[in-house]
């Protein structure tokens, strides 16, 4: 469509046509992959981690599949469709839960 422009997260949100929520899924995704990745080479190889960055690795994680996964969904009028901002919400939430999960079980 001629009025989509480039956005992020909080236009994807706010309804606005975005042209980019594949690509902006991927960057999120392969963001948390990477956090994961680090801490999972400090835990093995030098028996540390960094607990702070594990809650946020897992929202990013989710909400960035969710992305790569559907995309930015139209309604039959057009505009961004009101389920797909409900799914990146409900996944993101579900990573922050997931997140908080694995950070107390690594403290414990």
């Amino acid at each position: 469509m001629p009025d989509e422009q480039r956005g992020d997260v909080l236009d994807y949100l706010a309804a606005i046509p975005i042209s980019n929520a594949r690509e902006m899924g991927l960057k999120a995704a392969a963001c948390g992959v990477l956090i994961l990745a680090m801490n999972g080479f400090m835990l093995v190889y030098m028996h540390r981690y960094y607990p702070v960055t594990v809650p946020f690795a897992f929202p990013v994680l989710l909400g960035g599949l969710c992305l790569l996964a559907i995309g930015q969904p139209r309604s039959d009028a057009g505009p961004p469709a009101l389920w797909g901002r409900i799914l990146l919400v409900t996944s993101a939430t579900i990573g922050a839960g997931v997140g908080l999960a694995v950070s107390f079980l690594l403290l414990g």
